[in-house]
């Protein structure tokens, strides 16, 4: 399994597999702003739009690819407690797969 730590710079600091990932930063904004999200499914959060807007802009700048991105992104989403420990696992996986269309749209329309 992968760690989020594996996805930043931290983790490319030891040597991880992520050499030119995102920012520690980035990260633990996309940590925040998932956890709130899958608190409350329902609710539009602009945050969640200029966070991934923030992933893509910064991916594209690292030249990391886009299967890469994703990787990430389910990574980071499968690390959080809130989705290891739903009791909804299919509500989960549809916020989930929402969230990587999103992601994909964004990094190939800007």
């Amino acid at each position: 399994m992968i760690f989020l730590a594996d996805f930043s710079d931290e983790g490319s600091a030891k040597g991880g597999a992520a050499a030119g990932g995102l920012s520690g930063a980035t990260v633990a904004r996309l940590r925040t702003v998932l956890t709130n999200h899958i608190a409350h499914p329902d609710v539009a959060d602009p945050e969640l739009g200029r966070v991934l807007r923030q992933l893509v802009v910064e991916a594209r700048n690292r030249k990391i690819r886009a299967e890469q991105l994703i990787l990430m992104l389910k990574n980071v989403w499968d690390e959080l407690p809130e989705t290891r420990y739903a009791i909804d696992r299919e509500a989960q996986q549809l916020v989930r797969q929402r969230l990587i269309s999103l992601c994909i749209r964004a990094y190939y329309e800007g």
